[in-house]
């Protein structure tokens, strides 16, 4: 698998990844953290670590996330991050029965930087 990212990290403009084995993958290509991004729901306290310790992207899921991104960037004393807010609409595709999920974000939390 990491020859088949090999050729493709040279041909894309960027890579996006999920979790912390999949950011060391897209590493090992040589590509430039600042060309990678993670995003999911499912990301975990390593995977989060290992994002903002590489310096890449995130894509943030939700505002517990958020507190938890912040936490982490503490506890490594990172000065910056790069990151990116999912957006979920409130409403249900009533021909598919599916629903935006997870807690999202409130209009108060989107105006105040977490500590």
């Amino acid at each position: 698998m990491p020859s088949v990212v090999d050729f493709i990290a040279s041909n894309v403009q960027g890579i996006d990844v999920a979790s912390h084995k999949e950011l060391l993958v897209a590493l090992g290509t040589g590509i430039s953290p600042e060309r990678i991004s993670m995003a999911g729901p499912g990301k975990t306290y390593q995977d989060l670590a290992a994002a903002v310790a590489a310096g890449i992207t995130i894509n943030v899921e939700s505002a517990t996330e958020l507190e938890t991104i912040y936490k982490i960037k503490r506890e490594l004393n990172k000065s910056t991050l790069s990151l990116s807010i999912r957006v979920n609409p409130d409403l249900t595709v009533k021909s598919s029965g599916m629903a935006m999920g997870g807690e999202g974000f409130t209009v108060r939390y989107r105006l105040r930087k977490p500590r």
